[in-house]
């Protein structure tokens, strides 16, 4: 007798064609349960609504999209995204799910925490056990963020991450480091539950004859792949590239991705005259990354110098172990701590430009230098972050 499939609830207030973590997983679950996704209507990290979404299925994945407050590149647009996120999904969520019954509740929880109010409101009416997966530590990440109504609000956040805590059955942390800034009561319920090095299936495509004469050169070209925001130290990598320049050496900057900051920082490139340095490719979808990644010299990945960055692992190191190409890495503590041991590319600490910089113009002079890192090798480090042991723990979770 075929055993009945568990029904499955997921939270998040980021998912397709948002390009998050949680899509993976949920496409994946979605082959051994029935899974239902709440959600908010996806604008991340654009100003505007992605066009085109799907609203109520995908696949075989029923989907509850609330409204929400749209992103602009504000900082109290973003406030007011997560504040009517708080309200609309716990109160338009059980709504939607009114005649639905649920065996665990998966909560994804990059930022905002308050994705967490929904999954406890819900698992108490539906009384299922739920699962809450931390990406970004929270009220620390307050302290950290380039708002002045956040900080404000700090206070608030602490009690809702309490509620949140001690009201869930499961937490899994990306971070092992995660675990010493929880609360000594909540630490009984904690595993470790990374990202995972991307499972995605690359596709071949012709890229369009402009950029691809531009990738094709043999100066050293480094691609960034992702958001393009206040974390990720912009200002920071716009001093390297200037030092470069100033130096005569030959380089190309390439940029994949939007972000709020993305107009102040095109500003910023015009005034330092790095328009024939810097690439802005906009979105592409990740499907089709590998197509501009092979052109890559250097993957460069970064965060901005604070305490909290230097627990936290960005799911984008994943992402380019994925690609298979060295990565660069102006990032300090756990992160950088990683790429050291997986001998797959350079780091130095988040702020040290000058360190960046010279160690930059070594490999322009000397590419033969990224012959030191691996290409297609793995080891048991890796072993870690594959896709088929993490999500095999969940499946276990949920039974």
């Amino acid at each position: 007798m075929e055993k009945k499939r568990k029904n499955v609830l997921v939270i998040s207030h980021y998912f397709w064609p948002e390009d998050f973590k949680i899509n993976e997983l949920v496409f994946d679950l979605s082959k051994k349960y029935n899974l239902t996704v709440l959600t908010g209507k996806p604008s991340y990290p654009s100003k505007d609504y992605f066009k085109n979404f799907k609203n109520n299925n995908l696949r075989n994945i029923t989907i509850f999209r609330v409204p929400i407050y749209r992103r602009h590149r504000s900082n109290l647009s973003i406030f007011l995204n997560y504040l009517s996120f708080l309200f609309s999904l716990p109160i338009l969520g059980l709504f939607y799910l009114k005649k639905k019954k649920f065996d665990f509740i998966f909560v994804y929880q990059p930022s905002p925490v308050t994705v967490g109010i929904a999954g406890v409101i819900i698992k108490l009416f539906k009384k299922c056990k739920m699962a809450l997966w931390i990406n970004d530590l929270w009220p620390d990440t307050i302290d950290h963020v380039n708002s002045f109504l956040l900080r404000r609000t700090k206070f608030i956040f602490k009690v809702i991450t309490n509620f949140i805590y001690s009201h869930s059955d499961y937490i899994l942390i990306q971070s092992k480091s995660f675990k010493k800034k929880i609360k000594a009561k909540f630490r009984n319920k904690i595993s470790f539950f990374p990202n995972w090095i991307d499972t995605t299936n690359y596709k071949n495509i012709k890229i369009d004859k402009k950029h691809r004469l531009i990738l094709e050169t043999k100066l050293l070209k480094l691609l960034y792949i992702g958001n393009i925001g206040y974390s990720q130290d912009f200002n920071g990598i716009l001093k390297i590239l200037n030092a470069l320049k100033k130096k005569r050496l030959n380089f190309l900057f390439i940029v994949i991705g939007e972000g709020r900051e993305k107009d102040r920082i095109i500003n910023e490139v015009k005034k330092k005259n790095l328009q024939n340095n810097i690439l802005f490719l906009g979105r592409i979808k990740k499907e089709l990354i590998k197509n501009y990644s092979n052109h890559a010299d250097l993957l460069f990945l970064s965060l901005r110098k604070n305490k909290l960055f230097e627990i936290t692992i960005p799911a984008k190191l994943q992402t380019y172990l994925s690609l298979k190409k060295p990565i660069f890495g102006l990032i300090s503590g756990e992160t950088s701590n990683i790429i050291k041991s997986l001998k797959c590319g350079i780091s130095v600490n988040s702020g040290n430009y000058n360190s960046a910089t010279n160690k930059i113009e070594k490999i322009i002079r000397n590419k033969k230098l990224l012959n030191n890192f691996y290409r297609k090798k793995t080891n048991n480090l890796q072993k870690k972050y594959k896709y088929q042991n993490i999500i095999g723990y969940l499946k276990k979770m949920i039974g």
